[in-house]
């Protein structure tokens, strides 16, 4: 509680030795109201500043020796005070007696309040204390079976939620609105497995194969109506290192908010009960979509939390081998922020300025985890009695076998793949870097952490003077901060990085402001609405059926839905974005119908001069600005011949494409 202000420390002061403020007359008031209203009457303070004061002699009043409680109220209202930040279920266990208060005129309202934090009424206090005394039934009743494990989380996870309940209610929050586009965009998978847990299955295979098998069932168990993601904490919060209280120390992320699931409002679709049979049978599909959303927020939530603790507890023994304290603060908290990154839980900013980045872009904790893995979590600190460090030696070496394992797995399936005949980019510089292709189609098998590499060789190659970058359709290079007109620079690729990191939301601001879109048209309502609720999974599947020379549908789908990035894309060109004066002739003249055929057919002929001549021995020992100058001709060639086929003729003699 903060000190008051001087002015009113004056007041109070004066009116305690005048007798005006009596602490014994204000504990025999009846009520917390009426000592609330006592205090902003006389001290000339608002409500909550009242409600603060009220609260701490309503804690002193409860002392069983009164004198010295009262002095201490008025020493602390006039010097302020600290206070250690203890667990809810302990604060609720040690005024449990105060909790079970049978009238009103006995429940000292802005006491419990102050102590927990929680503003409740007399009945949900009530029920705090029941639940309370029924964890500590539960757990005096551990045997170390498993039934009585599920007995003792389940009622820990129900009094969670009770709590959040009343703290939360209903309430819809700013957050939970601007989070709504991006819980949408990420759902209808079970994309942990692939992107946040690829580093698991990596490092320690056994434990990501058995809690991606129960991230299926978890699928069912919610679909099928029940609360799976609670079946997985209470089995969680019933562990041994739970129960002493090493998760909690070591601020290992279990029973967090995940960002790519910031809020849970579209779930409560599912929850909808309309008794008219007829808007019932209306709103069917909005609650089938609502239990989808549910069902995939719990497996990818589910997955993760339990990642965590199986890899915290491995790492637990292994530390105790290599004589390591594991009750030592430092060390929990180090190899605690070693396995959240690990899962894709770095540390990004704290507090409100957190909660700002999550808005604005799509994944900042995996961004800040992917860095920390590559890293080798060189720069990870951990606050220690107040003072920053970086993370233990233990936890460093765990780090750096950790990253050996990742780049001889990653390079294994790269190299099986390559065997098999797949295509493998093995150029940093290109965006392909990391990713398996199959026709136009990449599957990106890092985890989205290929991003990051690509962009620090461009970088050093820019630095440099080396040729920066490599076109992942054509394979030409070419260098940047050449200062010409239109070129990039160091900074675009920074710029590029971090634009193609946005979230959904951010992301339809950024194209009203540009009045374009990622492809380069003009926003619509109907792109709007891809950006801000389509999930992933169906606009993935949308661009492989829509280019001939994709992987699949069904690959594209399945790669998508298991966490592997999928993107389809090649030398296409759309004429409908940006179209020069000759395209917009066509257009006029010829019609929209001749216009995308001719157009469907000026990429189906591009992409075939393209295979066959890069395959040319003339065109390998090709200089990289004649590969580019070539491609240019064939663009112009091409067009023209379509041109002709249609018997039109554009009014100048020369063009760009």
């Amino acid at each position: 509680m903060d000190c008051l202000p001087k002015a009113v420390t004056s007041v109070l002061i004066k009116k305690l030795k005048d007798g005006t403020i009596d602490p014994y007359k204000l504990a025999d008031m009846k009520s917390s109201k009426e000592r609330r209203d006592f205090f902003q009457k006389e001290l000339g303070v608002d409500k909550d500043k009242a409600t603060e004061i009220n609260g701490l002699l309503e804690s002193k009043i409860m002392k069983p020796i009164q004198d010295r409680a009262m002095i201490s109220w008025v020493n602390r209202m006039i010097q302020g005070g600290g206070k250690k930040k203890i667990d809810l279920m302990d604060k609720v266990k040690n005024i449990r007696e105060l909790l079970t208060a049978e009238t009103e005129q006995q429940f000292f309202e802005d006491y419990v309040a102050e102590r927990l934090r929680l503003r409740v009424t007399l009945d949900q206090a009530n029920q705090l204390a029941e639940m309370s005394k029924e964890i500590d039934v539960k757990k005096e009743a551990l045997d170390g079976s498993y039934e009585k494990r599920m007995e003792y989380g389940l009622a820990v996870v129900n009094f969670d939620n009770y709590v959040k309940s009343v703290r939360h209610g209903k309430e819809i929050t700013i957050h939970d609105v601007l989070g709504v586009p991006r819980a949408l965009v990420a759902s209808l998978d079970n994309s942990a497995l692939g992107r946040q847990g690829l580093v698991a299955l990596m490092t320690h295979p056994t434990i990501w194969a058995r809690n991606a098998a129960k991230s299926f069932k978890d699928l069912a168990i919610t679909l099928g109506g029940k609360p799976a993601i609670d079946y997985t904490m209470a089995e969680i919060l019933s562990r041994e290192n739970s129960i002493n209280g090493l998760y909690t120390q070591s601020e290992l992320a279990v029973g967090t908010t995940e960002e790519d699931y910031p809020t849970s409002l579209p779930e409560r679709l599912a929850d909808i009960k309309i008794k008219n049979r007829v808007v019932d049978s209306v709103l069917k599909p909005i609650k089938i979509a609502g239990s989808l959303f549910k069902a995939s927020q719990d497996a990818y939530t589910g997955f993760l939390y339990r990642t965590r603790a199986d890899l915290f507890d491995r790492l637990l023994v292994i530390a105790d081998k290599s004589n390591v304290k594991i009750e030592d603060e430092y060390q929990l908290k180090s190899i605690g922020r070693l396995v959240n990154s690990m899962t894709g839980r770095g540390v990004f900013l704290k507090g409100e300025t957190a909660k700002v980045a999550n808005e604005l872009f799509f994944s900042p904790k995996l961004l800040a985890g992917n860095i920390d893995v590559l890293s080798m979590s060189l720069g990870s600190s951990v606050m220690v009695n107040g003072k920053k460090k970086l993370i233990s030696k233990f936890a460093h070496q765990q780090a750096a076998k950790n990253m050996l394992r990742i780049i001889i797995a990653t390079a294994s399936v790269l190299g099986l793949a390559a065997a098999m005949g797949l295509k493998v980019e093995k150029d940093p510089r290109s965006a392909d870097f990391g990713t398996i292709r199959a026709g136009n189609t990449r599957f990106d098998m890092t985890g989205g952490k290929k991003t990051i590499a690509v962009l620090a060789f461009r970088l050093i190659n820019a630095a440099i003077g080396n040729e920066a970058m490599k076109s992942s359709t054509t394979g030409i290079k070419r260098k940047i901060n050449q200062r010409n007109y239109g070129g990039e620079s160091s900074m675009d690729l920074i710029y590029n990085f971090f634009e193609n990191k946005l979230s959904p939301t951010a992301q339809i601001v950024k194209t009203l402001l540009k009045q374009e879109d990622f492809s380069g048209k003009k926003p619509s309502i109907g792109s709007a609405a891809v950006n801000l609720g389509v999930p992933l999974i169906i606009t993935t599947g949308v661009e492989a059926f829509n280019d001939p020379n994709s992987a699949g549908v069904l690959a594209v789908l399945l790669a998508e839905f298991l966490g592997i990035g999928a993107n389809t894309y090649g030398l296409q060109r759309d004429w409908s974005i940006n179209p020069n004066k000759h395209q917009q002739q066509f257009l006029t003249v010829m019609g929209k119908t001749a216009f995308t055929k001719a157009n469907n057919e000026y990429n189906q002929r591009l992409e075939k001069w393209f295979n066959n001549t890069t395959k040319t021995a003339e065109w390998k020992k090709l200089s990289e600005e004649k590969k580019a100058i070539e491609l240019r001709r064939a663009r112009v060639s091409i067009q023209n011949d379509i041109y002709d086929k249609y018997n039109f003729e554009y009014e100048e003699e020369s063009q760009e494409d």
